[in-house]
């Protein structure tokens, strides 16, 4: 016998052979069972995931000579005439190649005649969206009203695609991708029937180059068994599909973070001389910047990241590098540069450009951040600082007086109240928070808001870029003066000591260029 692929091997060929969608399965067995099969069914996901083939076992199921039932036998004259692709009664049609109005108009006419020998005649037309606008409403009418004979399976890999007045006379589905598990599972079953073996890791990565399809998995391990001649090996499955493995992109993240341009201009040469698509590579720096943040905001994230352990212990050991606010930074530059490398004929020194700037990471500022800055000083400069009147004189006083008087307006709980009943008509969490902080420090336009130790999690919610932006312009809005917002926490009881005052010349080079204090040995990190 010739060969044949995997794919096509191990097609599944009855519901429970279907993996990841157990959920479609099941209810299509109960309308079996119950009687209750409908005339037109819409099957929506992406591709290689088994919609065809639960078109096929639905098929089989309905026209079994034991059936329906929803275990198809597998051994009738129906059940392996539609495994073999020679049914009479099981009509497939591409919908690419039979979009025009013609063949619907044809296949409307066949649709009168009763099956040659089934009990029902079954129509699949796949990749369903590719039907023209003119071929939609020619089948409309049949659809609504076809004869009892006669069931529709319509697949798609683009459902929005798929005009509603189709959709609504369908019972529609939709097809999950296949998670990595699942499909690691499947891999290892065909490798025990050619007798294989193959590193937990490299099943791994052929799987998830897969993006959830199983047909793309199997075809990537036949590729993987004809190449290999024992064991197949992690670095095998990056050398075969043309992908830089994970540790170029840890070297890359660790460069960057070091300002080591030699380092990473070399690996972006060794990649392009391996042949890797710089599109590729720049999408890999993507995914794994994204896969940085996640992990940066809480411990508990690695369980969201798709990665072998040990690869996600060594991002973890990166993050002393990197702020959230770093991170964000260099996937906007990667974004963009995304962006700008498709079709170009400059794709490698477009990426190059990127990656310098990126080695100055902690240096980029946001452009809107910086004309929003440009803008506040220049009213500052227009109005200047002491167009203070009403409440604002309460808060602010001049600023002698604020220095000779610093305890009273620390202590002001009207005002601080005022403020926090502000926030609590307004985002109540954020109220909450500033509820909790141990003091209010009113000197000039800086608002200076102490944390105590224990209050970690509140200082660190309000200080978080977005949040505390937000908090300076509702401020703003409600003592109508430019406020500038400096958050502190106290050191923990072991080494617990207060913060130096600011001097009024402090607190004025603050206010005017929106800065804030950070410790001496500041080293980037959260």
């Amino acid at each position: 016998m010739s060969y044949v692929v995997s794919a096509r091997k191990y097609r599944p060929q009855v519901f429970e052979e279907l993996i990841g969608q157990e959920h479609i399965a099941n209810t299509i067995k109960n309308a079996i069972v119950k009687g209750r099969v409908g005339h037109a069914y819409l099957f929506s996901g992406p591709r290689g995931i088994g919609k065809t083939s639960a078109a096929r076992i639905f098929a089989k199921a309905l026209n079994c000579e034991h059936g329906p039932t929803p275990t198809p036998c597998n051994e009738c004259t129906f059940c392996t005439e539609i495994t073999d692709g020679r049914a009479l009664d099981l009509v497939e049609i591409d919908g690419a190649s039979n979009r025009r109005v013609d063949e619907i108009r044809q296949l409307r006419e066949n649709v009168r005649f009763v099956p040659s020998a089934a009990r029902h005649k079954i129509y699949i037309i796949d990749e369903v969206h590719m039907l023209t606008t003119e071929a939609f409403n020619a089948l409309l009418k049949t659809l609504e009203e076809p004869p009892s004979h006669v069931i529709f399976i319509f697949a798609t890999t683009e459902v929005n695609k798929v005009p509603q007045t189709i959709r609504s006379r369908c019972q529609q589905f939709v097809f999950k991708r296949v998670s990595i598990p699942d499909i690691i599972g499947v891999l290892n079953k065909i490798l025990q029937d050619v007798s294989m073996e193959a590193e937990a890791d490299a099943l791994f990565w052929i799987a998830k180059s897969a993006s959830g399809s199983m047909r793309d998995a199997e075809s990537v391990l036949d590729q993987m068994i004809s190449y290999c001649e024992g064991i197949i090996k992690e670095e095998d499955v990056f050398y075969v599909l043309g992908m830089p493995s994970y540790d170029i992109y840890h070297s890359f993240a660790r460069s960057i973070a070091e300002g080591d341009f030699k380092t990473c201009i070399s690996l972006l040469d060794k990649l392009v001389h391996d042949g890797v698509e710089i599109s590729i590579l720049n999408a890999g720096l993507i995914e794994y910047y994204r896969n940085l943040y996640i992990l940066s905001a809480d411990e508990g994230t690695a369980d969201l990241i798709d990665l072998p352990e040990q690869d996600i212990d060594t991002m973890k050991s990166l993050l002393s590098f990197y702020t959230r606010k770093d991170i964000n930074n260099i996937l906007i530059l990667l974004a963009k540069a995304y962006q700008d490398v498709k079709n170009s004929g400059l794709a490698r020194e477009l990426l190059e450009i990127t990656l310098i700037k990126l080695l100055h990471y902690k240096e980029i500022i946001h452009p809107a951040s910086l004309l929003k800055r440009l803008e506040e000083l220049k009213q500052q400069v227009t109005v200047g600082p002491d167009d203070v009147s009403g409440r604002d004189k309460l808060l602010f006083g001049e600023t002698e007086e604020k220095s000779k008087n610093d305890t009273a307006l620390k202590d002001n709980k009207d005002v601080i109240e005022e403020i926090i009943t502000h926030f609590s008509n307004k985002r109540r969490a954020i109220a909450e928070f500033l509820k909790r902080a141990k003091s209010y420090n009113f000197n000039d336009s800086l608002v200076t808001i102490t944390y105590e130790h224990k209050e970690k999690y509140s200082y660190e919610h309000v200080s978080e870029d977005s949040v505390q932006r937000y908090i300076e312009r509702e401020l703003n809005d409600f003592l109508h003066r430019d406020i500038r917002v400096h958050f502190i926490i106290e050191k923990g009881a072991e080494n617990q000591k207060e913060d130096a005052p600011l001097s009024p010349d402090v607190s004025r080079v603050l206010e005017v260029f929106k800065g804030e204090i950070v410790p001496k040995n500041y080293n980037g990190g959260n």
